[in-house]
């Protein structure tokens, strides 16, 4: 195209509207955003008031002392509640077989109600001896209960 030709110009203009448009659309969403936003963090909820730590010292590991610990830098009633997680991987790992065991109980109790026979399995892969696995796997789950109880208690 020639320089000035009507086709050229009329491709600008058109460029310039649908760009000023869009930029008015952009900071029309923009403004809607940041009024519902404001509206949204401005409201009473925990999650807007909440802090997250990381890299505590382990005698700084406990509900307790970190509620002390801000309860004085602020007041105890600026302090609604406190959660440490903590990473605890043996826990997790006996939490982890109980919950592998549940499918097996409830399958084995559907076999016992369903088909009236009474499930086994054996106690290993190779050889071991074959038990009744509803009470096998019963007293198993709540071997892992007292377990995790007990971990758990530890850990408070």
């Amino acid at each position: 195209l020639e320089p000035g030709h009507s086709a050229a110009i009329a491709t600008t203009v058109a460029a310039y509207i649908f760009f000023g448009c869009f930029m008015h659309w952009i900071d029309k969403d923009f403004e809607w955003f940041t009024s519902h936003r404001h509206e949204f963090l401005s409201k009473k909820r925990e999650t807007n008031y909440s802090l997250f730590l990381s890299g505590l010292p382990p005698e700084m590991q406990s509900n307790k002392v970190i509620e002390e610990y801000f309860g004085n830098c602020f007041s105890h009633d600026a302090v609604a509640d406190v959660h440490v997680a903590l990473v605890i991987p043996n826990l997790e790992k006996k939490v982890a077989k109980r919950d592998a065991l549940v499918p097996k109980l409830e399958h084995a109790i559907n076999v016992l109600t369903i088909k009236n026979k009474t499930p086994t399995h054996k106690t290993k892969i190779c050889g071991g001896e074959k038990v009744e696995s509803v009470p096998t796997y019963t007293k198993d789950i709540e071997d892992f209960n007292e377990d995790i109880s007990r971990d758990i208690d530890n850990i408070e």
